[in-house]
């Protein structure tokens, strides 16, 4: 991780390039006050914090043969873990990393539309509304990088539907372009 912040750059003001806040989805992503306040001055503009540091710690430690680094920012509601989040999310995006951003954990626990049983894995439950808007946004915030994506290769068979799956050998590209249309498709 090539981008260096350190303790004396706390209360330094961040701005997030028009581009990347179009890249990113930060329009719908942003809390409503933010996103307000980037349509009236035109820009993006944040203070960077010392919980951006811890997250930048963590990233740049993490290696390519390290299990998958998760992180979850806690605390009261208005204490900046959404803006913390955007600026890590756009670091990233800015050093070509794979973004998987879920906007609220909250969310997926309490605005389930439709859910069903797992069939990959006894006990477990599929939430296929959800499922999508994360694929969906998992599609737009690596799109910087989905050629190289594309490179992946999937190592084994998937079956999304009777008619539609996945062979083994074919690019991981085309699973989140199957689910999101099989799953859409499929709901009401």
């Amino acid at each position: 991780f090539q981008v260096e912040f350190s303790v004396s750059d706390v209360g330094k003001l961040y701005e997030i390039p028009h581009d990347a806040v179009d890249s990113l989805g930060y329009k719908r992503l942003l809390p409503s006050n933010m996103s307000k306040q980037t349509d009236t001055l035109g820009e993006l503009v944040t203070v960077i914090r010392e919980p951006l540091l811890e997250v930048l710690s963590c990233i740049s430690v993490a290696r390519p043969s390290f299990p998958a680094l998760r992180m979850v920012l806690w605390g009261p509601f208005g204490t900046g873990k959404s803006v913390t989040l955007n600026q890590a999310v756009h670091l990233a995006y800015s050093q070509n990393m794979v973004i998987v951003q879920v906007q609220s954990a909250m969310n997926l626990t309490r605005r389930v539309a439709e859910v069903e049983m797992s069939t990959f894995k006894q006990g477990r439950i599929n939430d296929p509304v959800n499922a999508v808007k994360i694929l969906q946004r998992f599609k737009e915030q690596n799109q910087h990088i989905w050629k190289t994506l594309s490179t992946l290769k999937t190592e084994r068979d998937y079956e999304w539907a009777k008619n539609e799956r996945t062979a083994v050998g074919r690019p991981i590209t085309d699973i989140v372009e199957i689910v999101c249309f099989v799953v859409f498709s499929a709901l009401p």
